[in-house]
């Protein structure tokens, strides 16, 4: 249920959102000093924009997570997950494998990483695997991604192209 917080932040984010677009307008460069209020204004909107976007995507990962969560106690359901699960079906995959996995993925714990790593390479097929320990799902530190990125180009280059 909303509060009167919850809506004064969206009224905060609504700002934050007006000053950037009067910031991009062609005659805000026009006025140096409307641009520098404008620009200081952005600043400390940012200040408590950022950590409430975050919160709004840590809540719906949550809700994602529960409603995951009730699925998967619905026995149709699990059944249907079970069968069509990854590391069931390692043995179809025989091409070498490149998995990038966050150690704090709320949406794929790295156990799963971890089981279908294991059961492709049983079968004997090349597996590359990059976890990053301070990543969730997906990548978003710049360090990571280039990281990542310069293992991506590497398993291109020798998978791929074929090059040594």
């Amino acid at each position: 249920m909303p509060t009167d917080f919850d809506e004064r932040l969206r009224e905060v984010e609504a700002r934050y959102e007006q000053v950037a677009a009067e910031m991009a307008a062609p005659e805000a460069a026009s006025d140096l000093d409307r641009l520098r209020s404008l620009g200081m204004a952005f600043s400390d909107l940012e200040e408590i924009v950022t950590p409430y976007r975050a919160y709004l995507a840590a809540q719906a990962q949550a809700s994602d997570a529960a409603e995951m969560a009730a699925a998967e106690s619905d026995p149709e359901m699990r059944a249907f997950l079970e069968g069509i699960a990854p590391a069931k079906r390692a043995d179809r995959i025989t091409k070498p494998l490149l998995v990038s996995q966050g150690a704090n993925d709320p949406r794929v714990p790295l156990s799963e990483s971890d089981q279908i790593v294991k059961a492709v390479r049983s079968h004997g097929v090349p597996v590359w695997y990059l976890v990053a320990q301070d990543e969730g799902h997906g990548f978003d530190k710049k360090s990571n991604t280039d990281f990542q990125r310069a293992v991506v180009f590497e398993f291109v280059r020798r998978f791929l192209l074929g090059e040594k």
